[in-house]
């Protein structure tokens, strides 16, 4: 996907494109890409980064495997 505006300042002349476009890499994951192009050239805009919050793992119920209960179930 993609999008992108040109605006042309009147008094300058000057082209200006900004946009975005998106893309999926083979794991799945979808990137967008924001950017403007005009007098100083091609430029990718950062975006903030998003705060990613931990996800804790499972917690362990109830009481705790003895020695050989453990070792039996590594083999």
């Amino acid at each position: 996907m993609c999008e992108e505006v040109g605006i042309i300042d009147a008094q300058t002349g000057v082209l200006k494109v900004s946009g975005w476009y998106s893309f999926r890499t083979p794991d799945g994951a979808t990137y967008r890409v924001d950017f403007v192009a005009d007098e100083n050239g091609y430029r990718t805009i950062e975006q903030p980064t998003v705060g990613v919050q931990a996800i804790q793992g499972p917690v362990p119920v109830g009481g705790s495997l003895n020695s050989a209960a453990l070792l039996s179930l590594v083999g």
